[in-house]
C-alpha cells in the first residue's frame, strides 16, 4: 500500500487516484477541502467541506473505471464559475442561512452547499455504490453484480 499526502492541491482528485493504475493497482483518494461550505445533515452551520473523493480501478485491457466527485450536490468550483460568468445556479445546489433555495452564486458568503443524496445528485450515490460494489466484490468475494462483470472481463483479458 502506498500513500500520497497532498496539501493545498487544486487538481482534480482523479489525477492522484490514477497514479496507481500503471502498476495495476487501484487508487483511492480522499481529501479534506480547505473551506467549509456544507452543513451537517439537517443543519444550517458551515461545519463540513466538499471533501473530494476519487477511485481508480484497473480493468485489464479495458479503460479503467474512475470516479471523481465532491460529496456535495456540486463542487464549489462550479459555483465560483457560475459567479464569474454571471449565471444563476440551478435550484438545489445551495441554500441560504434560513434554508431557502439560493440561485445567486455571488451570495455564497451567506449560503451553504447541499450534501449529496438530493434529487439532482442521485448519480453520486450510484457512483459510490458502483465503486464500493466493485471493490468489495473484488477484494473479499462478496456477491456483487458489478464486481462479477468487472472480474469476468478482467479474467477474459488475461486469457
Amino acid at each position: 500500500m502506498g500513500r500520497i499526502n497532498a496539501q493545498q492541491s487544486r487538481r482534480a482528485a482523479s489525477l492522484y487516484a490514477r497514479m496507481a493504475l500503471p502498476e495495476g493497482m487501484l487508487g483511492l483518494y480522499f481529501a479534506v477541502g480547505n473551506a467549509n461550505h456544507l452543513p451537517p445533515w439537517g443543519g444550517l452551520d458551515m461545519l463540513l467541506s466538499t471533501n473530494p473523493i476519487a477511485v481508480a480501478i484497473p480493468a485489464g485491457e479495458e479503460p479503467p473505471i474512475v470516479l471523481d466527485m465532491a460529496i456535495t450536490v456540486t463542487a464549489y468550483g462550479k459555483v465560483k464559475a457560475k459567479a464569474q460568468r454571471g449565471e444563476q445556479m440551478p435550484e438545489g445546489w445551495m441554500i441560504d442561512r434560513d434554508g431557502n433555495a439560493l440561485l445567486d452564486p455571488k451570495r455564497t458568503v451567506e449560503s451553504l452547499l447541499l450534501p449529496l443524496g438530493s434529487a439532482q445528485a442521485g448519480y453520486k450515490g450510484s457512483g459510490l455504490a458502483l465503486m464500493i460494489g466493485i471493490l468489495a466484490g473484488t477484494l473479499n468475494g462478496a456477491a456483487s453484480p458489478a464486481a462479477r462483470i468487472v472480474t469476468t472481463k478482467m479474467a477474459q483479458n488475461r486469457d
